[in-house]
């Protein structure tokens, strides 16, 4: 079977290669260059719509997985875009400024309205987490590639948090909050503020030097006051959330880490400043700035996701939670139903 699976493979690689080879050799034709203007148009459809249709077709009932056409359109998208002559992209250009947009719109917009739905659903089992970033996640599992999933959605998280996701949060009895007691927010609301302010002298210093420059600047550092914005918006929306089996760590769209109740040694109030060995680590990505009012040391090490996927691991993890005495009792009491 495994050698049967490994020959569709190379068969469908094969056959995209000589789709590819085909059209480069159109592209470089007499034909082409007498009939460029509807040779365009074919070629170009070819590689954005025939390509990717085919693939598809070949790998339908094997054992490939279906986000690999994501992968398959984007390199075709990429090709065409570096071998169609300049002078004859005008339908490529129609493509990436309106069509390509419009895609987006719709895969966000069904999407978001895919997780909500599956949100609604899980809230009548109130045991399971409702998270949006989670649903998101597992969603964006079966479209895109697994290395992929944490960095689009985290994303698509800056834009809901930001713009969509308006809702006040009530905290259950299982859910506590990170953000009340501590200064993060206003330390990251000065953050903010002073992106802002640095977005507009920066481009004026830097335009007079390079306007092209100075544009490309401006939108990093708008898109990074936007990011800012979004995490802000976040915190209160992602509370720690005590499920039936584990902790449910988050922190924003910055963090997430499940500890399951067996994996606890033990959890207690703590304050005190953390060792500089390493040895006690920051669940949080701010660290000192925040602060800490719970230790939790575990029998092993887990490894949990930090900002777009990167994979980080603890053993002693501190962490800040405003009702923090509630926090302990509570876990104390699930890890000891556990045993």
């Amino acid at each position: 079977m495994r050698t049967l699976a490994k020959y569709k493979t190379i068969n469908s690689i094969a056959i995209l290669l000589v789709c590819v080879a085909v059209l480069l050799a159109v592209i470089h034709s007499v034909t082409y260059q007498q009939h460029s203007n509807l040779m365009s148009f074919t070629v170009t459809f070819d590689f954005l719509v025939t390509i990717p249709l085919v693939y598809y077709l070949l790998i339908r009932n094997t054992t490939i997985s279906n986000k690999t056409i994501s992968l398959v359109f984007t390199i075709t998208l990429v090709l065409a875009s570096f071998f169609i002559p300049k002078e004859n992209q005008y339908y490529l250009t129609i493509f990436k400024t309106w069509i390509f947009p419009l895609f987006e719109f719709i895969i966000i917009a069904l999407l978001i309205k895919k997780v909500h739905l599956a949100i609604q659903k899980t809230k009548v089992n109130t045991t399971h987490n409702t998270d949006f970033f989670i649903h998101l996640q597992q969603i964006l599992s079966d479209i895109v590639p697994q290395r992929l999933v944490i960095p689009f959605a985290t994303e698509l998280a800056v834009f809901y948090y930001g713009f969509v996701y308006w809702k006040k949060r009530k905290l259950a009895v299982n859910e506590f909050s990170y953000h009340k007691n501590s200064a993060i927010i206003p330390i990251l609301t000065a953050f903010m503020i002073s992106g802002i302010i640095e977005l507009f002298v920066i481009h004026n210093l830097v335009k007079k030097w390079n306007e092209i420059v100075a544009l490309i600047l401006s939108i990093l550092s708008a898109y990074a006051v936007l990011q800012i914005y979004s995490i802000i918006r976040a915190i209160p929306k992602r509370p720690v959330v005590l499920t039936a089996n584990a902790i449910e760590l988050s922190y924003s769209f910055l963090a997430d880490a499940t500890i399951p109740y067996d994996t606890i040694e033990s959890i207690c109030v703590y304050s005190k400043e953390i060792p500089k060995d390493g040895i006690i680590k920051h669940f949080s990505p701010f660290g000192k700035i925040e602060g800490n009012t719970v230790l939790i040391t575990l029998k092993k090490e887990i490894t949990y996701h930090s900002i777009y996927g990167i994979k980080r691991t603890f053993k002693n993890n501190v962490l800040y939670i405003d009702n923090r005495e509630e926090f302990v009792a509570q876990v104390k009491q699930r890890v000891n139903s556990d045993e």
